[in-house]
């Protein structure tokens, strides 16, 4: 258990500097804009219930498999959604 805590507290780390990014305003993003993919993002939230650990990253939420915490495994991940995955996801 340790070592997942290790990695989901290092995962949100890395996404920390995404926070930080340029800034665009409203204007500029509702001009002719069309989402082509998204890749990472902030994690907000992170459940882990067995062995699978949910992870909302920006506006997915992503599945690991964890029954080997030192070698996580992703087992799926949703499209982009509508926002990102809020907080409450760990509540559930």
């Amino acid at each position: 258990m340790k070592k997942l805590f290790v990695f989901l507290t290092s995962l949100a780390l890395v996404t920390l500097p995404l926070l930080a990014g340029p800034q665009v305003t409203v204007a500029q993003q509702s001009q002719n804009v069309e989402l082509v993919g998204q890749i990472g993002g902030s994690t907000w939230a992170v459940a882990v219930q067995g062995n699978y650990a949910y992870i909302g990253v920006g506006p997915r939420l992503v599945i690991l498999n964890t029954a080997d915490p030192a070698h996580p495994v992703v087992v799926g991940q949703t499209g982009v959604l509508p926002g990102v995955v809020p907080l409450s996801l760990a509540a559930t």
